[in-house]
């Protein structure tokens, strides 16, 4: 048998499936042009957490934890913040999530130091901060939990886009195993720091 097919025939298809997908960016109804990506945005902020935020980020935006995790630990203290960069492409209506993770030392006055590091790939694993202090019985024990979830994050985005028709597409880094948990990278990333640290003084090697 053999299929033939002119390069006419072949031309009006191809058009036909640009002018679908470019029309697919933005979307109309009741006379205004939707911004999709600006739409998805608004459904994500929309059911935010207290603790979470949502910014804007190159292709897309990002959500996460404005508040860093403070970690304290024989007398010095580290600071770890985490976002999920949202980069969407509004003409095929698929997004890919990126985590984010800044650390660093914290320096005396306030805010991260200038020696910081940063992951970007895929996190797995909660990190999580426990305060403790005076009680109102007169004890000591727990006042406050903070916790940064790589899986809450990914949850506020994949239900908005869901119910909008996004689908995802998964990282580089998700697909070829660049998985790391949130807790092994902030230890790395502080050991490096102690390792530069040293090296700067003259006391390795």
């Amino acid at each position: 048998m053999t299929w033939g097919v002119t390069a006419g025939a072949l031309d009006t298809g191809a058009s036909a499936e640009r002018a679908r997908v470019a029309s697919r960016a933005v979307r109309t109804g009741s006379g205004d042009d939707v911004d999709l990506v600006a739409e998805l945005r608004d459904e994500v902020a929309r059911h935010l957490p207290d603790d979470v935020a949502v910014r804007p980020a190159p292709d897309g935006f990002a959500v996460g934890y404005p508040e860093p995790l403070v970690m304290r630990r024989a007398g010095t203290r580290s600071a770890t913040c985490l976002w999920a960069d949202v980069a969407c492409d509004a003409a095929t209506m698929t997004y890919m999530i990126t985590d984010v993770v800044t650390a660093g030392d914290i320096s005396v006055v306030g805010g991260l130091g200038v020696s910081t590091s940063l992951f970007r790939g895929r996190v797995v694993g909660d990190r999580s901060v426990r305060e403790y202090g005076p009680l109102p019985d007169g004890t000591r024990g727990p006042l406050r939990e903070q916790v940064h979830s790589p899986r809450v994050l990914h949850a506020l985005v994949r239900e908005a886009a869901t119910a909008l028709g996004w689908q995802e597409r998964q990282p580089t880094s998700a697909v070829v195993g660049k998985v790391v948990g949130i807790g092994t990278a902030a230890l790395v990333v502080v050991a490096g720091l102690v390792v530069g640290v040293l090296a700067l003084a003259g006391r390795l090697g």
